[in-house]
């Protein structure tokens, strides 16, 4: 008679379907990332629970978690001269909320033998899959789905605008760009999934992950993000480039993210002042406006140059300017900062200052070593997702999204997965 599991074999089992959910939930529901991080972070407690006493005095010792831990803390410290002080200890506590999740995750994944992390991957790729399935059907679909959902329970509709349109007292139209956020998390998922499927022998996988690139561009394109649109096309690009010079393109990386820093006030002063790029015809209106607002957060960062106007103080700021800022003629926007920076590398200049782009931009570079540091194999992918990180936070929304952290958190652990997974086959290979 078989034993029943034990309480880590239970844990582990836990784990890999909560990062299948993840997977799958994250695709269907973008806005869901935070709850789904925090279920994974939930059960990875268990599998650490054991060994929480090791892990934790090893985490102390770990630079990502110590630069991350001084960043946490300035931003509560610049909590006190933002706009908005009680949104700004928010955005600070929920940060913290998920570098922490993420961690125990990370070490969760960690502590998963060979036959926890084969089953994991597989049911990660189903959710992967499941996801992608979703996006496509309401694309093709004109949102079948999720309409079907908000008539079945009106509670989850939100409120009739240019968002949804009803006919009586049923919804039977949906905007488009209301998918916006669920192809950019196709864009996120894709590398380590492909880093995951990829690690077979099989010839099917080749296939099957030329075709998920091939639908994540279609869907992509399909979409009006545009932001996505460049995330998978730059990231491919990386892909190939890192395929043929893995470490080169990986310390690459490491330049283009603090010259990102760097350049961005010049670069956003030229294109709006100089170049006037918000009068161009042939850029879409979304960036035109987005011009004109970087353009007006860029002279603004010199008011506040060392230590900015503090943490998610730009929405407020938009706020308080909207009702009476300038409009010149033949401009798509407003001189004002916008609800959404659109940018994080500006915003982090605009709202922390000097001192917060130095801690922000070291823990990117700290990140970037550590994908660097990792096998061969993985390098492309590694690479691949963080150009497409950083296309979707040079372009798109704020940098206080906290749906798009926990999204950005989760995409980071499937690719730790994927180094897990690949640690124990090459052990097995080599045994």
């Amino acid at each position: 008679m078989a034993q029943p599991a034990n309480l880590y074999e239970r844990a582990t089992a836990a784990l890999a379907v909560t990062i299948g959910i993840a997977a799958a939930f994250s695709s269907l529901s973008p806005r869901a990332s935070v709850v789904l991080l925090i279920i994974v972070g939930l059960t990875a407690s268990a599998v650490c629970w054991p060994r929480a006493r090791a892990l934790l005095d090893h985490g102390m010792k770990s630079p990502i978690i110590i630069a991350g831990a001084v960043l946490i803390t300035y931003l509560v410290w610049s909590a006190g001269w933002a706009l908005d002080q009680s949104a700004a200890l928010s955005k600070s506590a929920g940060l913290a909320v998920i570098a922490v999740l993420a961690a125990i995750a990370f070490a969760g994944i960690q502590q998963l033998d060979a036959s926890a992390t084969r089953r994991a991957a597989k049911i990660f790729l189903f959710g992967a899959a499941a996801g992608a399935a979703f996006v496509t059907i309401e694309f093709a679909s004109g949102q079948a789905i999720t309409r079907a959902l908000f008539n079945m329970l009106p509670i989850l509709r939100p409120e009739v605008g240019k968002d949804v349109a009803v006919d009586g007292d049923r919804v039977v139209q949906i905007a488009r760009y209301e998918l916006n956020r669920n192809v950019a998390m196709l864009v996120l998922l894709l590398w380590p999934s492909l880093a995951v499927l990829l690690q077979g022998r099989e010839r099917w996988r080749i296939w099957v992950g030329a075709a998920a690139v091939a639908l994540t561009v279609l869907l992509a394109f399909s979409s009006e993000h545009e932001s996505s649109m460049i995330a998978i096309g730059v990231s491919t690009v990386v892909m190939g480039l890192a395929l043929w010079r893995r470490r080169l393109v990986g310390y690459a990386m490491m330049v283009a993210w603090c010259l990102a820093f760097l350049l961005v006030i010049p670069a956003s002063l030229l294109a709006y002042q100089k170049a006037e790029l918000h009068h161009a015809p042939w850029l879409p209106t979304t960036a035109q406006a987005r011009i004109i607002i970087w353009g007006y957060t860029a002279e603004q960062v010199a008011k506040n140059p060392i230590l900015g106007i503090g943490v998610r103080s730009t929405r407020v700021l938009d706020a308080d300017l909207s009702p009476t800022a300038e409009r010149a003629e033949g401009d798509v926007f407003a001189r004002r900062p916008g609800r959404h920076a659109h940018n994080l590398f500006l915003q982090s200049w605009f709202e922390l200052g000097l001192i917060g782009v130095v801690l922000v931009m070291g823990f990117g570079v700290l990140i970037l070593r550590r994908l660097v540091n990792l096998p061969n194999e993985l390098q492309p992918f590694a690479c691949a997702l963080f150009a497409a990180f950083m296309v979707i936070a040079c372009f798109a929304w704020g940098m206080w999204q906290t749906w798009l952290l926990a999204a950005y958190a989760l995409s980071a652990l499937y690719l730790a997965l994927a180094a897990h997974l690949h640690a124990w086959n090459r052990e097995k290979h080599t045994a």
